[in-house]
């Protein structure tokens, strides 16, 4: 997904997962819902609080956490988002 001048990567498969860890660079923030399978996502370029909040929120959407907040632990800390997925992709 792109947001302006932001990549956002997420993975699908926990092969994925492994491999975007490996590939990211020691910029690029990580997202991973905590205590619940789910995706591994990456933000590169700028780090807007759009751009944050928008991986959290795709993240929270690809797992499999159930309810309308998720927590969302990344880079910087943890966020509560409600969860987005795809088809429901607006910005």
């Amino acid at each position: 997904f792109r947001l302006n001048k932001s990549k956002i990567i997420v993975g699908r498969k926990e092969e994925e997962n492994k491999q975007l860890l490996k590939l990211k660079d020691k910029t690029d923030y990580i997202f991973e819902v905590s205590n619940c399978v789910g995706p591994t996502t990456i933000l590169q370029g700028e780090k807007t609080k759009k751009a944050v909040e928008l991986a959290a929120a795709l993240t929270a959407g690809y797992s499999d956490a159930k309810g309308d907040n998720i927590s969302v632990n990344y880079t910087k800390g943890k966020i509560i988002v409600k969860p987005k997925r795809a088809d429901k992709f607006r910005i």
